[in-house]
């Protein structure tokens, strides 16, 4: 699975269940087969690049405007 692929996963799993923790979206992406460390790396780049952030429950969310 491309990176790509695996953005899209973690956007969509966002925007059917808003405010996951973030164990509970790698749980969720794991369960469809991605590897663990995979969707690690993604989130946290999609963090560093503003396109999901935290909720003040540290809850992870899509970013308005993606």
């Amino acid at each position: 699975m491309t990176v790509r692929e695996i953005e899209k996963q973690v956007k969509a799993t966002l925007k059917e269940t808003p405010a996951l923790s973030p164990n509970q979206l790698v749980n969720q992406l794991v369960e469809r087969g991605v590897s663990d460390s995979n969707v690690r790396a993604v989130t946290w780049r999609l963090l560093d690049e503003g396109e999901i952030t935290l909720d003040g429950r540290m809850r992870l969310i899509l970013a308005s405007g993606h």
